[in-house]
């Protein structure tokens, strides 16, 4: 998963991917058959609802998994406790 997201990393950047994170059951490799995939995403302006839209659809369709994205700073008071320990960053 990590690969083929770095795979793709120019196609993604050019849409306005800025960094790329990992974390859940995806990132501790325990992802089931219905697990969405958890990644957190900082975005270049504009952040608009459409750009947000975009860029999860093609993330799903790139993993063909439904994709839950975080758009949080990665060390977000609110965010990094619960999710520090099994971050992967993939760009």
């Amino acid at each position: 998963m990590i690969e083929r997201l770095r795979a793709r990393r120019i196609e993604l950047t050019e849409a306005g991917v800025r960094r790329l994170a990992l974390f859940g059951p995806a990132a501790r490799g325990e992802l089931g058959l219905n697990s969405e995939v958890n990644l957190l995403v900082d975005l270049a302006p504009p952040l608009t609802f459409d750009r947000y839209l975009s860029v999860r659809d093609a993330l799903a369709g790139l993993l063909g998994q439904n994709v839950e994205l975080v758009m949080e700073d990665l060390r977000h008071p609110n965010i990094w406790p619960h999710i520090q320990d099994d971050v992967v960053e993939i760009w």
